[in-house]
């Protein structure tokens, strides 16, 4: 069940990054500044990145490979945690239901 959680998640994820790559936004730089919630969604962004990246690096046993994944992270996005939860699912719950 969990499997098919994330790879829908994986699969919107997909889908709107393929949106917005072929639509032009009306964006100029005046959003970050005229608008105060953008600065907040852009922080949770970023507050969910870092606690992914500190699952990602007590699951990994390899550190090196962990920094693989985490620092990507922070430029690709949720896609790229949505994939490593996909192939990790079985150690992040054997991992956690044995502490």
């Amino acid at each position: 069940m969990l499997k098919i959680v994330v790879v829908l998640a994986i699969a919107t994820f997909v889908v709107a990054m393929g949106w917005g790559a072929l639509n032009k936004w009306p964006i100029d730089g005046a959003v970050f500044t005229s608008d105060p919630w953008v600065t907040v969604m852009l922080t949770d962004m970023m507050v969910g990145f870092a606690l992914i990246s500190v699952v990602i690096y007590i699951v990994e046993p390899v550190k090196w490979k962990a920094l693989c994944w985490i620092v990507p992270l922070f430029i690709v996005g949720n896609g790229l945690s949505g994939l490593w939860l996909l192939l990790n699912l079985q150690k992040i719950q054997a991992k956690f239901s044995s502490t």
